[in-house]
């Protein structure tokens, strides 16, 4: 197939010796199959393969993009020899300054790339007033990135950017931190970066029924620096964090800040089982240990699914900043080091459904299941409790809601399980 078209510049003319590109649109199944196989070829040859979830994933797609051709005098270019489908058109002008895409453009079709200035950006990380020479830097904006940095000035560089708000997250062995930076179209932001301490976190995993230890659950930790790949890798390798034969767990270089901490069973990862086992959220400080105290975990057994039932409802655990319903990412400086407590909120309702027809609303809190406070056995155990996997058919369970200021009591039936 071929695809025509012509590039402008952001003065509305056409814009002559571009260089401009394919990449093949792909939905997941197809991205994984792409990645599973390492398909494609470099310019030089070298076979690449697709990296979902790193700093652009869009990139690895622009990897698998046809050899660039120039746009001609008069902007006009033709993309030729390609496999039928439908493509992202991708437009870069002299030394990357420019850029432009035109997205899901069908072979045979003529279309139009706008170019827009891209900017760049220069961050000094510093901790105790020195340099810091090696860092992981995560750029989170319209141009999501991570940037490995070994430099003897520990200055932060990254080109062609598009403009807009970036959020720059700092980690490394000496600690943490972060800048909110502008970049704006055609020039170069700066910014300063002085890192904080890190932290140790520590707590204990207790059965939410027995109240006994939960050893060897493995701790996947999301914090202030949203850099996740080491605890990940650590859960496939088996060498993280994980949960003595007293429950109990200690994380080490911690950022200072808000960290999510997810509880999993690392045989049922490997095994494409159900993995998680508890959740739970916590405030990192600076340097030292923070308690968290005693997380709630959960580990019963499913009913069997000839005799499964559902109430129709979708659960969420959430601390009250970010209950559903909200429409901003919700500020957290305000929190204290330690744990912060969990709650259960209704996030989404079947129509129809027995929750729904009983009286259960939309962003209710859920403070009781059959007279066991929430509280007391913890949220995510309390979530997983109502799931259509523990529930049986025509079971009645009774639930204390809390809707803004009023509270009630609501009995729902469990009906059969909706057909997939």
């Amino acid at each position: 197939g071929i695809i025509r078209g012509t590039v402008f510049g952001e003065d509305g003319r056409p814009a002559p010796d571009v260089f401009v590109r394919a990449a093949p649109r792909m939905d997941d199944e197809e991205f994984s199959a792409a990645r599973g196989r390492g398909t494609g070829e470099d310019d030089d040859g070298t076979e690449i393969r697709v990296e979902v979830g790193t700093d652009a994933e869009a990139r690895a797609y622009e990897r698998l993009a046809s050899r660039p051709v120039l746009s001609d005098e008069d902007g006009r270019f033709e993309l030729v020899r390609l496999r039928r489908g439908v493509y992202d058109v991708i437009a870069e002008g002299a030394k990357g300054t420019t850029r432009g895409v035109a997205e899901s453009v069908s072979t045979g079709a003529n279309t139009r790339v706008m170019l827009e200035q891209l900017g760049s950006l220069s961050c000094a990380v510093t901790y105790d007033g020195a340099p810091v020479t090696v860092y992981k830097a995560n750029l989170e904006g319209p141009d999501d990135r991570v940037v490995n940095v070994d430099d003897p000035t520990g200055t932060l560089e990254a080109r062609w950017l598009k403009p807009g708000t970036y959020e720059v997250l700092v980690k490394s062995s000496e600690g943490f931190g972060s800048a909110t930076v502008e970049v704006e179209s055609g020039g170069e932001a700066s910014c300063a970066v002085t890192l904080q301490v890190l932290g140790k976190l520590t707590g204990v995993l207790l059965d939410s029924e027995t109240g006994k230890p939960i050893s060897g659950m493995t701790l996947l930790l999301q914090d202030a620096s949203n850099d996740m790949s080491d605890f990940a890798a650590a859960v496939l390798t088996g060498d993280g964090v994980s949960t003595g034969a007293d429950g109990r767990f200690t994380a080490e270089q911690v950022a200072p800040g808000p960290v999510n901490v997810l509880f999993l069973n690392r045989m049922a990862v490997l095994t494409n089982g159900s993995p998680m086992v508890g959740v739970s959220m916590a405030v990192v400080g600076s340097g030292g240990t923070t308690e968290m105290g005693t997380v709630r975990g959960w580990r019963g057994d499913e009913v069997d699914e000839d005799t499964r039932g559902s109430l129709g409802l979708g659960l969420e655990p959430a601390i009250f900043e970010k209950r559903p319903g909200q429409p901003d990412e919700p500020d957290l400086t305000h929190l204290e080091p330690g744990a912060v407590p969990m709650r259960l909120w209704v996030e989404s309702l079947r129509a129809g459904g027995p929750a729904q027809t009983s009286g259960v609303q939309l962003e209710d809190e859920i403070v009781s299941i059959d007279g066991v406070p929430v509280s007391q056995m913890g949220a995510y155990p309390a979530s997983e409790r109502l799931r259509d996997a523990f529930v049986t058919l025509g079971q009645s369970v009774v639930l204390e809601v809390v809707r803004g200021d009023e509270a009630a009591s609501v009995t729902v039936v469990a009906g059969p399980v909706p057909e997939k």
